[in-house]
């Protein structure tokens, strides 16, 4: 995200841009992969419907993003879940 809007500026653009990866996934199977490039137990993990989450307003069921443009027009690619959660566990800082 930090890199769309730092390109952004750079190329004093503006509008819309969806910095998002480039993965179409439920929360289930993000957890799942989560899981496991962290090395997680994903037995632990567990499908429920939507209605076990009650919510204020209703959500679509895809939440999902169009990078195109931000890929076209800023040059910043769209990376794949398990890349964005490789790079999240390769860069965490540990604080105890």
């Amino acid at each position: 995200c930090a890199d769309v809007v730092w390109k952004a500026m750079e190329q004093n653009r503006s509008g819309i841009y969806h910095a998002a990866g480039r993965d179409h996934v439920s929360l289930y199977e993000f957890a799942l992969l989560t899981a496991e490039v962290f090395g997680l137990d994903a037995s632990l993990i567990e499908p429920v419907p939507d209605s076990y989450f009650p919510e204020i307003a209703p959500r679509p069921r895809d939440t999902s993003f169009d990078t195109t443009k931000m890929e076209k027009l800023l040059g910043v690619k769209a990376v794949s879940i398990k890349e964005g959660l490789f790079r999240m566990k390769s860069e965490r800082t540990v604080i105890s």
